[in-house]
């Protein structure tokens, strides 16, 4: 696998999670690596987000989505929800639950990979070096 080159980071991310910290980390860790980010603190949020981009045709390369929302929908079901709006929408799950079957085995649920918390920089550069080298 090659190295992660910081210098050819680009396209735009959209991160959901329900905690402020977590989405305010991981967008100042996308916009160092060269990524325009938005967030979202909830699935539908999210949902909606994308789909305004998406019908703008300034459509996300890529969802960065939190397996577990507190009293909102979550990973699996947002996924479900975005799929319906682009079949080709490369999500990755993000979660500190290593336990989650999801986790385990992303692609079986229709992500496109796993970012597991705490975030490493040059780990996150290189999974999103790898899925969006197939845009």
């Amino acid at each position: 696998m090659k190295g992660h080159d910081e210098s050819r980071c680009q396209g735009r991310i959209l991160v959901m999670d329900d905690e402020p910290g977590i989405r305010e980390i991981l967008r100042d860790i996308l916009i160092h690596l060269g990524y325009q980010v938005e967030t979202a603190a909830d699935g539908e949020s999210a949902c909606r987000q994308y789909s305004e981009a998406f019908c703008r045709d300034e459509r996300f390369d890529a969802v960065i989505i939190d397996l577990t929302i507190n009293g909102g929908m979550g990973g699996e079901e947002a996924l479900q929800e975005l799929q319906k709006i682009d079949p080709s929408v490369k999500a990755i799950v993000s979660s500190g639950h290593s336990g989650n079957p999801v986790m385990a085995d992303p692609r079986s649920y229709g992500f496109s990979g796993v970012m597991p918390k705490p975030y490493r920089i040059k780990d996150m550069g290189q999974l999103l070096d790898e899925i969006l080298s197939h845009r």
